[in-house]
């Protein structure tokens, strides 16, 4: 079996579903083949794992567009460029390049799409291949059910083979705003790179509600994983 996984999960330099992905890469089965859409890329986790050979940094970025000191307008500077200007050696332009060429190539069994936002230029070229997607949350559905990434995550869900949710929770949420067959979900957890304390307890404070309790567990680096 191959599995060829979308680059854009990788367009961040650190983040959490980044990390997620290259660590499930890190710890794939030798029995299933695996490849990423990606020639270029400034992320951390796929440089520190070394998970894709020759991978070159990022030409044109939002982090070094014309000099790497930060300036006024620079991000929007950078969308007006990469949007108006298909040559410029981006992120985007040039993964989405090589990731189309692996589609048309077809030598793949599964195409996992890590996220529910995005760009869906995959899905014309899939051609009857699977579609695996993970759902992190719902919360666009919620506040926003018919905003552009509540409308692509539905396309999205509708079009998947199978759904990865990564809670119990979030498998509740699609059967309920999007009416998702529950034999078409899968929970899998977010995993841990390293062994967990199980004894480690969390104090209940009179003082802090859930959200703020949520918020210093993540800031707290003694914690050392997500809630």
């Amino acid at each position: 079996m191959n599995v060829l996984f979308d680059y854009q999960v990788f367009k961040q330099n650190v983040g959490g579903v980044s990390r997620v992905t290259a660590e499930i890469l890190r710890h794939f089965p030798c029995c299933v083949d695996y490849n990423i859409a990606l020639r270029v890329c400034d992320n951390v986790y796929v440089k520190e794992y070394g998970i894709i050979p020759n991978v070159k940094p990022i030409p044109v970025s939002r982090n070094n567009l014309l000099t790497k000191v930060k300036y006024p307008f620079k991000i929007h500077l950078y969308n007006f460029l990469s949007s108006h200007f298909s040559s410029l050696p981006t992120f985007e332009h040039i993964n989405k390049i090589f990731a189309i060429k692996l589609l048309k190539d077809g030598f793949f069994d599964i195409f996992h799409y890590p996220l529910t936002e995005g760009d869906d230029y995959f899905l014309k070229y899939l051609e009857g291949k699977k579609l695996v997607i993970t759902v992190h949350d719902m919360i666009s559905e919620k506040e926003n059910p018919k905003g552009a990434q509540s409308l692509l995550k539905k396309k999205l869900v509708n079009r998947a083979d199978h759904i990865i949710a990564i809670s119990e929770e979030t498998k509740k949420d699609l059967i309920k705003y999007l009416d998702v067959n529950e034999e078409r979900i899968t929970v899998v957890y977010h995993g841990s790179p390293e062994p967990i304390d199980t004894n480690f307890v969390v104090e209940p404070s009179p003082y802090l509600n859930r959200q703020q309790l949520y918020i210093n567990l993540i800031l707290n680096e003694s914690v050392g994983f997500h809630l």
